[in-house]
């Protein structure tokens, strides 16, 4: 029998209500190794729920049980000190999971064994999805249950701390700023922490352009924090020139095709230089075609681990070509199960993801051919799982003589702690760069 469990069921049968509660909303039963000590301890939260006092005696009538040992477990523990006892429980909690953990992968090796090639692939990635998942179990407890005090007292907090930052000149949100003041507007300071945000559009519209210039500002401003982007789409030198033209202000297709200036070359290096002395590992970038939400919760905890940095920006690029480890499901269903799996990564970890998306065709027939939540393809539950919907429109797509060919329109359609509304920006497509209009500032960020 393991000490720690005597150590821990003892305490609990000296009958403290603080101790006993604060035990009961730490451990469950699963965390005890020794059956004795975890019927004791499933016994113990039951006589609680009841009303029932806890102590050997009643312990020992209601189970069945030798009173003397039960005695021995309560008598081997000193007067229980709240601060001992924690650190008792979140030991626990530590062996549980290395001993689940092991288990685990025994039987996942075992199954892998008897796999069949065709399917060794898929049930990888659900191994990994599932090691992810016994990880990070418990790491969110306090967060999912706690006393309403604690939720009012976390919204003053929060409150107060967006007012201190609008009085300070700031914006007052801790969101992650885009870098475009009519955008950070009119979505409370920028792409919120541990929230999904869609951004979607038809092709050509400009939506990865826009995700990788927020990325990279993003980058800029908020140093305590690591970022990732992962792209399913363009693999590295794609995106590479893309970052480097927009930090450079130099053409892109010039890059591309060879065409560009020996003064290109001497502002492509300055903005490689910026790139060395300002990222330090803060930017990550995946490229990995079919990747699935288990390779990004993967990647994003390697991220996390390697720089001891809390998780900011995550952009997605983009949700269509993701892949589902689930079989047999619809492709409204895949998505569905893909973007609910982004939402949670977000819930998690605390990261701002945006996920990028297409649009159903359907809204080219109409006249206005701006995107409503409707167009949102392949699930209805897209908008569903989103805290943020957000979509890029360009008039000069459909009209190239419009009278503003550079405006480009980020139209919030769900906000839900927020305003809808629309924010105008300035699309240099030479440049692969996208600026605010109010400043026409967004090459060096």
């Amino acid at each position: 029998m393991s000490k720690l469990e005597r150590q821990i069921v003892g305490s609990m049968l000296w009958g403290l209500p603080a101790v006993n509660h604060h035990l009961k909303g730490q451990l469950a039963a699963p965390d005890f190794s020794d059956p004795l000590c975890q019927r004791v301890f499933v016994e113990i939260c039951e006589a609680m729920d009841d009303g029932a006092d806890v102590d050997s005696l009643v312990v020992s009538e209601r189970l069945g049980v030798s009173l003397a040992e039960l005695l021995e477990m309560e008598n081997g523990v000193d007067a229980p000190e709240q601060g001992k006892i924690s650190a008792w429980g979140h030991e626990l909690v530590r062996v549980s999971k290395r001993r689940r953990f092991s288990q685990f992968l025994a039987n996942a090796s075992a199954k892998l064994g008897k796999c069949p090639p065709s399917q060794v692939a898929s049930a990888i990635s659900k191994i990994v999805e599932r090691a992810f998942e016994i990880s990070i179990e418990g790491s969110t407890q306090e967060v999912a249950f706690m006393p309403f005090e604690r939720v009012v007292q976390a919204t003053i907090e929060d409150t107060r701390a967006r007012w201190e930052a609008e009085r300070a000149g700031g914006v007052g949100a801790p969101g992650l700023a885009t870098g475009y003041p009519e955008l950070d507007d009119l979505i409370g300071g920028g792409i919120q922490p541990a929230e999904l945000t869609l951004l979607g559009g038809r092709p050509s519209m400009g939506k990865s352009l826009l995700a990788g210039n927020i990325l990279r500002q993003c980058v800029s401003r908020v140093r305590d924090r690591c970022h990732m982007l992962v792209s399913l789409e363009m693999g590295h030198l794609s995106v590479g020139r893309r970052f480097l033209a927009a930090q450079s202000r130099v053409s892109a297709s010039g890059m591309r095709d060879g065409t560009g200036a020996t003064e290109d070359m001497h502002r492509l290096l300055a903005g490689a230089r910026w790139f060395s002395e300002n990222l330090n590992k803060r930017l990550w970038f995946l490229d990995r075609p079919g990747a699935t939400v288990a390779d990004v919760r993967l990647y994003l905890q390697r991220m996390m681990d390697s720089t001891g940095l809390p998780p900011g920006l995550v952009v997605i690029d983009h949700l269509h070509l993701m892949r589902s480890t689930q079989r047999g499901l619809s492709q409204g269903d895949k998505i569905s199960a893909i973007s609910e799996g982004c939402l949670h990564i977000a819930r998690e970890t605390g990261a701002a993801v945006l996920l990028l998306s297409q649009l159903s065709r359907e809204l080219e027939r109409r006249p206005d051919k701006r995107p409503i939540l409707a167009d949102l393809r392949d699930s209805g539950t897209l908008e569903q799982n989103a805290n943020n919907v957000m979509f890029v429109y360009r008039q000069s797509v459909y009209e190239p003589d419009a009278a503003n060919p550079n405006d480009l329109e980020v139209i919030v359609r769900k906000q839900r702690d927020g305003t809808l509304g629309t924010a105008t920006l300035f699309y240099n497509a030479a440049e692969q760069l996208i600026s605010s209009r109010l400043s026409r500032v967004g090459g060096a960020a």
